[in-house]
């Protein structure tokens, strides 16, 4: 499966209702998960999320106002976002920094080969299967990909 990625734009990010603390803990995580500088800079200096996957036909609307409604109403960063396909249902993984320092502790793990983050996942077919949660993914070459 060849992955592919594009940047979305944050519709109406509000900077400052993050904190800076925030906004590095984001960048930490992206660089833990070895995404390329280029990913990590344009979240950081343009508020841009890269948006992986191996079917990127969602609409860059469609997933920045999901993002956007995520943060709002819980006051976590999304940093990235992986949309895939789990036993034939759609879904987007918001992947989020909590601002919440307890937090903190439990943000990531890695054994070496996959690593488990925080993420928000969003059923595109059922709204009410989405939950927030951990996913594990893998850095595929510069991009990521969910694995469980």
């Amino acid at each position: 499966v060849k992955l592919m990625h594009r940047y979305i734009h944050k519709l109406e990010c509000h900077n400052s209702f993050f904190t800076s603390e925030q906004r590095n803990r984001a960048c930490d995580l992206m660089q833990k998960l070895g995404l390329t500088l280029s990913c990590i800079s344009h979240f950081r200096d343009s508020d841009y999320i890269a948006l992986f996957g191996d079917d990127l036909a969602l609409s860059s609307s469609f997933v920045s106002e999901a993002v956007k409604s995520f943060e709002s109403r819980s006051g976590c960063l999304v940093y990235t976002c992986i949309c895939d396909t789990v036993w034939g249902f759609p879904r987007l993984s918001l992947l989020f920094a909590s601002p919440y320092d307890e937090d903190w502790q439990y943000a990531f793990s890695s054994d070496g080969r996959t690593c488990r983050v925080y993420a928000y996942v969003l059923n595109l077919s059922d709204d009410a299967l989405s939950e927030s949660g951990s996913v594990y993914v893998q850095c595929c070459g510069g991009s990521l990909c969910c694995v469980g």
